[in-house]
């Protein structure tokens, strides 16, 4: 069930159609007025109290600001349902810098005080945590995608959206599907999950016949990729698999247009954002990106989950004026799962959350969630889609939307 929120319920950042009510006091003073119970149980007069860091500032704070914008949308729309165990939901929010030792020491200060933590959403900063919270025995929920928060997997530790394995076997099937024969990665090695991407696109392609013609490594410092498109130019690529992220997934994709344009760019997920997709300029016109069954959701067949993506886009543009993007929508449903455990618990105490998270099996925007003993991992490859960039907006490629037509009827 995706509920419902009135116009204006998010918080002002200076966005035109973004105004504040009281919506938050008024759900305070309808809990308050309940029975008074134990602190971690129904009907309790004190908050279920979420902790979050998120980059707010700093080289990441595209993605981190809109995770926590989906965050606090999920927060208010719940709230303006009456909260869960007849109690508010408070959302603490801290700015990690787009640093790992500031992702620490925000955990450390909120741990005595939540029922379970958001990771944030950047690879390097959500690694941080992982012992933290396995030590203190909180759980650990990611809007992510590293790799690190499945693998080993971790008794308190869960991801929700897919993992890197799963978007680089997306990717390969879409390539092999396609017909390309001379694929050449550009990888970037400092986020973890495109590396392991790169390793299920090559096997992939391995199987397929058509192995890949080579690969280059970049970072988050790469400002000048003309010496891995020359790589590419020389290997006779006839598509890139860009496996490239932030900033510099833009400037690649203005240097690839100059210097190699014969080439077809296909890019990860981790660049189907506003940043890259509407800011991206004329570059990027042409190029496919993998993305979130959300960034189609106009192309998408008439089914429950098309039903579930456009309320929340819908709900959300009316109260912020501008559409969620993949990772608003990571935020958002990051705290479906949450709050699909917390119910199930019947209960704030952190351990009983835990067990609860360890085998739900919930409905998300992103698809179904189902983890078990050996997967605490978001939707599969099936539930990823390739796009194409037409006048800087996401258009399904038609071979997604045919195995989506099967997939979701």
């Amino acid at each position: 069930m995706v509920l419902h929120i009135s116009k204006g319920s998010l918080r002002d950042r200076g966005r035109a159609g973004i105004t504040l009510i009281g919506l938050t006091s008024v759900v305070a003073s309808l809990v308050a007025c309940s029975s008074a119970a134990a602190p971690g149980e129904p009907g309790s007069a004190d908050p279920i109290v979420i902790g979050m860091s998120q980059a707010l500032t700093g080289d990441f704070v595209a993605v981190g600001s809109a995770i926590r914008d989906g965050a606090e949308y999920a927060v208010d729309e719940i709230n303006a349902d009456g909260g869960l165990l007849g109690r508010e939901v408070k959302l603490v929010v801290r700015d990690d810098q787009s640093k790992p030792e500031q992702a620490v020491s925000a955990f450390n200060e909120l741990a005595g005080e939540v029922s379970v933590y958001v990771a944030p959403g950047t690879a390097a900063s959500a690694i941080a945590l992982l012992d933290l919270a396995e030590r203190q025995q909180i759980p650990l929920v990611s809007p992510g995608t590293g790799e690190s928060m499945t693998e080993p997997l971790r008794t308190n530790v869960f991801q929700v959206p897919s993992t890197g394995v799963s978007a680089g076997e997306a990717m390969a099937q879409y390539l092999v599907e396609s017909g390309y024969e001379r694929v050449f990665g550009i990888v970037n090695t400092d986020d973890e999950s495109l590396p392991r991407s790169w390793a299920a696109i090559e096997s992939i392609l391995d199987e397929s016949g058509n192995p890949a013609v080579g690969s280059a490594e970049v970072s988050f410092a790469t400002a000048d990729h003309s010496s891995v498109i020359a790589q590419a130019r020389a290997a006779d690529a006839d598509a890139i698999a860009m496996l490239q992220a932030a900033a510099p997934a833009v400037a690649f994709a203005q240097q690839v247009a100059d210097g190699f344009p014969e080439a077809t760019v296909v890019a990860s997920n981790a660049v189907a954002a506003d940043y890259y997709v509407k800011d991206g300029g004329e570059y990027v016109n042409g190029n496919y990106v993998l993305t979130i069954l959300a960034g189609i959701a106009d192309d998408l067949p008439e089914s429950s989950l098309k039903t579930r993506i456009t309320e929340l886009r819908d709900g959300y543009t009316e109260a912020s004026g501008v559409a969620p993007d993949q990772f608003t929508v990571n935020g958002y449903a990051t705290f479906e799962v949450i709050f699909a455990a917390i119910e199930k618990a019947g209960s704030t105490e952190p351990e009983a959350i835990q067990e609860a998270l360890s085998d739900l099996s919930t409905d998300t925007v992103l698809g179904p969630i189902g983890y078990s003993d050996d997967n605490h991992g978001g939707p599969d490859s099936d539930y990823i889609a390739m796009a194409k960039v037409v006048d800087n907006a996401l258009v399904a490629e038609p071979s997604s939307i045919d195995r989506l037509n099967s997939l979701l009827n």
